[in-house]
């Protein structure tokens, strides 16, 4: 007979496969995001102008609430959500992204920041450098080892993360509800809050987490 404790587990998991089954999609490779944001005119727009920029000032609301001081973001693609933060006088950032181009872009437009074309999977950037706070956003559902990336978060880091209600050419997953997000993620951290935000009229959410790594 399982212990309940078992019995959660596996629960958790078919929960986990139920989510699973909407997965079209596998990880894309640098290339294609280089690609892709040399093809696209939205990466190119003022922050303002983008459908994250409800997401962002959200997370720049957080960010300057909660005080954080030293910033790494994971998958900051090209640049736009750091040219938010620096026009709102946050001054300790890094940038990571394994897209040279989105990377490159990001430093022409926001040369005030550090940016790093690195692979964060084949980086020891979140052993080596001195950060209060992760920021993800729309990074975790184009990853098939999520949960390994936060596990190689520093216990106690502010983390602020972002993820989709709907799937894409790169989502290897992504999250209808609420509960869903929690499911996945909220036991590897503590104090978490996790809220929806509405992209446009078409039913497009983003769900952004926030909590302190366990």
């Amino acid at each position: 007979m399982k212990t309940p404790h078992q019995l959660g587990e596996i629960r958790r998991r078919l929960r986990s496969l139920i989510l699973e089954k909407d997965l079209k999609h596998k990880e894309h490779d640098s290339k294609y995001y280089d690609h892709s944001f040399e093809k696209s005119k939205q990466y190119h727009l003022h922050y303002t102008y983008s459908d994250y920029y409800p997401v962002w000032t959200v997370v720049l609301d957080r960010i300057k609430r909660t005080g954080l001081s030293n910033i790494i973001d994971i998958g900051c693609g090209a640049g736009q959500f750091a040219c938010l933060l620096r026009d709102n006088n946050i001054s300790n950032y890094i940038g990571v992204d394994f897209s040279p181009a989105r990377i490159d872009h990001a430093r022409r437009i926001c040369p005030e920041y550090t940016f790093l074309a690195e692979d964060v999977f084949a980086s020891d950037l979140l052993k080596t450098q001195d950060y209060d706070s992760v920021i993800a956003l729309e990074f975790l559902e184009h990853i098939e080892r999520d949960i390994e990336f936060i596990s190689m978060i520093s216990p106690g880091t502010t983390c602020i993360f972002s993820v989709p209600n709907f799937g894409g050419k790169t989502h290897v997953r992504y999250f209808k509800t609420i509960q869903q997000v929690s499911q996945r993620y909220e036991r590897y951290f503590k104090t978490v809050t996790i809220n929806e935000i509405l992209l446009n009229s078409r039913g497009k959410r983003v769900f952004i987490l926030q909590g302190n790594k366990a």
